[in-house]
């Protein structure tokens, strides 16, 4: 006859049943730690970017002001130097202030731009468009100002039809964040334009097209535009020259002149360029009629 355990005897046997699945639980959390440490120690920290201090914010300002007054009075290289210690200090403290950088390296290659070294010029918005894309900035209005400027490098370095998608893009952004009737808008479309003139494209009556819808935006805005109104109609009379079209090139050519006196100094570099212009019309005029008197 069998006997039946006793409760002794039952308890033994539950602690031996047990015993390999706590085992097989403490080999599992101890390869957990384990790996854990491992990728712990392996991987270096990554300092986060954060908000800076006030401190750091201040010594910031400080080099932006420095920037500011040497920009007024003339002296680019110093200005460009204070802007390019604003970037450094942000960088250093890991600022996550992703606009005020952007915003800087455009300001640093407009001034390089406007000092004449177009080699510089180009890596600062190299670096801000790395910003724009890692930080999604796409719906803020920096990111207009990008595409414009690096389609303007590349149309002056002849990269006609890089530019002309940079401009689109500008364009088509301006559209969306600040409506078809904004300065950033008409802007883009004068560049546009401007391509379309170039000799990859020599397409004056698509440039006409823009330039008609920045005319009308420029006619009835208030505030007025008076140097995009010029522009625009520069371009005009440009595109009117290709199209060999001179009394219409002429006539909006010397309503151009007329705003670049009233806005620009006598020896600006637009009023030569005009009056530039209107001497080449007026020089195929005299030859036309020349022509035909023969």
């Amino acid at each position: 006859m069998v006997q039946a355990p006793t409760p002794h005897q039952s308890q033994k046997k539950r602690v031996k049943a047990s015993l390999p699945l706590v085992s097989g639980l403490v080999v599992v959390m101890v390869m957990v730690v384990l790996v854990a440490i491992f990728f712990r120690v392996g991987v270096p920290e990554q300092d986060e970017p954060k908000a800076v201090s006030p401190r750091v914010l201040r010594e910031i300002n400080a080099h932006l002001i420095k920037s500011g007054q040497a920009r007024k009075n003339g002296k680019l290289k110093a200005a460009i130097e204070e802007s390019e210690r604003a970037i450094q200090v942000m960088e250093r403290e890991k600022s996550n202030d992703w606009i005020q950088m952007t915003t800087l390296l455009v300001a640093i290659s407009d001034m390089y731009r406007e000092s004449g070294q177009w080699d510089k010029g180009l890596p600062p918005l190299e670096k801000a468009r790395e910003l724009v894309k890692k930080y999604h900035l796409e719906e803020e209005r920096i990111t207009i100002e990008v595409l414009l400027r690096q389609g303007i490098f590349n149309y002056m370095n002849k990269d006609f039809v890089e530019a002309e998608d940079q401009f689109q893009q500008a364009e088509s952004c301006a559209q969306t964040l600040t409506g078809s009737l904004s300065v950033e808008t008409s802007q883009c479309l004068i560049w546009l334009a401007q391509s379309y003139l170039s000799p990859v494209f020599h397409n004056p009556k698509r440039a006409l097209q823009y330039l008609r819808m920045v005319e009308e935006v420029c006619g009835s805005s208030n505030p007025e535009r008076p140097q995009q109104m010029m522009l625009c109609q520069k371009v005009q009379g440009e595109a009117y020259l290709q199209l060999k079209k001179l009394p219409e090139a002429e006539e909006k050519l010397l309503s151009a002149q007329e705003i670049a006196a009233r806005i620009y100094p006598p020896n600006h570099h637009e009023r030569t360029h005009l009056a530039n212009l209107l001497e080449l019309i007026r020089a195929d005029k005299s030859a036309a009629e020349h022509r035909s008197k023969r």
